[in-house]
């Protein structure tokens, strides 16, 4: 058993995305991920007006962050899932809707 399976830790390709729900935005696509520790992140790409190509490069905004990152590459996708995942907790998430 590897590390991020022991330890139950969510990677890019743990992601489910879905079509964005802007309809308006054809092509563009959305997956959230809520975690224990009462953060979350939400990741975007595709379509227009989107920091991302929503193939090799994503828009993602974290409940800890104050804006959105563009063009970030799955590794750092990954990379701020881990720092979301590790933050102390937070009793409410605000931002988006699930």
């Amino acid at each position: 058993m590897d590390f991020f399976e022991k330890y139950k830790v969510k990677t890019f390709d743990d992601l489910v995305f879905k079509p964005h729900r802007n309809y308006f935005n054809v092509g563009a696509i959305h997956a959230v991920m809520e975690f224990p520790n009462g953060h979350a992140i939400s990741v975007v790409g595709g379509g227009t007006g989107l920091y991302g190509d929503g193939e090799t490069t994503f828009e993602v905004w974290t409940s800890w962050q104050e804006d959105v990152q563009g063009y970030c590459t799955k590794d750092e996708v990954t990379e701020l899932m881990l720092l979301t995942q590790y933050k102390s907790e937070k009793n409410q998430i605000v931002g988006f809707i699930v």
